[in-house]
């Protein structure tokens, strides 16, 4: 029985050829299939006569092949001339570079052909169609409708992979369970699970597409925060180590601020005293400092590793490019040296003799730290500056750094 667990390795419409390719793009399942969805469309649902086409006109046609000509032009080009006529008339459809459509559309041939009407010399033609072979009951897949073009890869066509998508749905008939409540469904006016994967693939108009888009936003929006909160559960079961004292260092604290070279806003105080209450409790903080350039993020950071420091612990900065590492070292030398602070720098260009590390009080660097032995058993704190630029996998990498810091 296939169903949306099914590996694309054992459906017998695709080819090992095939499985690569899919795989080579994250596709390995049923439901990773169903869920590559276009990401935009073509409107061929306008049918013509072909007497009354005109150029600009994007219409579909159905007519029987006259003429088949392969021709090859003396600078290497391959032309496939069609001459496709209906009860009205004729027209040219032109394709490039496939001789092989001689064995798929010869002459008397009933095809469906949807594309842009456009002027080849002086005639009016259809040049590099979507088309179909023309059967009999069976409704158009590729052409007569609006039709999904998906994001595709070296041999992987948007018509191969609507034709999969089209077996999987209309014949296997495969089904997706419904995790969402219907309450919530109701509230927020979201399409069915099942109908929205298959109005996201082969929609009847451009407005069910919306609803579809709408419902499965909805569902990775719903996977990310619930991804989030149990995270987040996870870190409240953490335990803090390395604990830290306030209230025997807040003479310092005070003393070092009222020391810097201007006053902090009633933000950034605000922000310090929030940070300092988290670093104070038994399991770990995990904040976002958010602020324009230039509101003054980088002292909160400052005062925070200060009162690491204090504490006995350690501090990491992390920051994405080695320029931005560069400015915050000559900022944390030109406001911690005199406190006694060791600082070190760790770039892919530079780092402190080993010697040096255990006595660091605050390392900063790029990613360069990933890859640095650091004394793990004393550090407590570690500050991520522009932290989107970089990876879930990097910003876990450098907390493991640190004694559950």
């Amino acid at each position: 029985m296939i169903t949306v667990s099914t590996k694309v390795s054992d459906l017998k419409m695709i080819g090992p050829n095939y499985q690569t390719k899919l795989k080579n793009m994250g596709i390995a399942t049923v439901e990773d299939l169903l869920y590559h969805t276009p990401f935009r469309y073509e409107n061929y649902s306008t049918v013509s006569d072909i007497a009354t086409l005109q150029e600009g006109e994007t219409v579909t046609v159905t007519g029987k092949i006259n003429s088949f000509f392969n021709i090859y032009t003396k600078t290497g080009k391959k032309i496939q001339k069609i001459i496709l006529s209906d009860e009205t008339g004729s027209i040219m459809v032109i394709f490039f570079n496939q001789p092989y459509l001689s064995n798929i559309l010869y002459k008397d041939r009933k095809i469906t052909v949807a594309g842009t009407v456009k002027k080849y010399i002086k005639d009016l033609s259809f040049l590099s169609p979507q088309y179909e072979i023309y059967q009999q009951g069976n409704a158009s897949l590729h052409t007569g409708r609006i039709i999904p073009i998906y994001p595709e890869s070296k041999g992987v066509t948007s018509k191969w992979i609507r034709s999969r998508i089209a077996s999987l749905l209309n014949k296997i008939k495969i089904r997706l369970d419904e995790y969402l409540p219907k309450e919530i469904i109701q509230k927020y006016g979201l399409t069915e699970i099942n109908r929205a994967i298959y109005d996201i693939h082969f929609p009847k108009n451009l407005n069910e597409t919306e609803k579809a888009r709408k419902r499965l936003s909805f569902n990775e929006l719903t996977v990310i925060q619930i991804a989030s909160l149990i995270r987040k559960r996870g870190n409240e079961k953490e335990k803090i180590r390395l604990l830290m004292n306030y209230s025997k260092y807040t003479e310092y604290i005070e003393k070092f601020i009222s020391s810097l070279p201007f006053k902090l806003t009633p933000a950034q105080y605000k922000a310090v005293e929030e940070i300092i209450n988290d670093l104070k409790k038994s399991k770990p903080m995990n904040r976002l400092l958010e602020g324009d350039v230039g509101s003054g993020k980088t002292i909160v950071a400052v005062i925070a590793s200060y009162f690491t420091y204090l504490n006995g612990y350690k501090s990491v900065i992390m920051a994405p490019t080695e320029i931005l590492v560069k400015q915050h070292y000559q900022t944390l030398l030109h406001l911690l040296k005199k406190e006694g602070l060791k600082i070190s720098l760790i770039t892919g260009k530079e780092k402190p003799p080993d010697r040096q590390l255990n006595k660091t009080d605050i390392f900063i660097g790029t990613h360069a730290l990933l890859n640095q032995d650091l004394p793990q058993e004393k550090i407590a704190l570690i500050v991520i500056d522009e932290q989107q630029r970089f990876g879930v996998e990097q910003r876990s990498l450098i907390r493991i750094k640190g004694n559950n810091p």
